[in-house]
């Protein structure tokens, strides 16, 4: 990993390898996932609790990203 600075010594930039930078996407895709599934939860929930009249189906949750 490299940083790159401007004249005053102030951190600007960061280089990472493509390998990081591949598992660092990879990990964001996961991510993403569970926090689309931890949305799809809490709509089941507001629609038991009569806070939505309707919610998305589960094909639509899987198919936002």
């Amino acid at each position: 990993m490299q940083y790159i600075v401007n004249n005053k010594g102030k951190n600007t930039a960061v280089i990472i390898p493509i390998k990081e930078w591949d598992e660092l996407q990879r990990i964001k895709k996961k991510l993403q996932i569970f926090d689309n599934l931890d949305n799809a939860l809490q709509e089941v929930k507001d629609v038991k609790a009569g806070k939505r009249t309707e919610g998305r189906s589960l094909e639509d949750f899987l198919n936002e990203n």
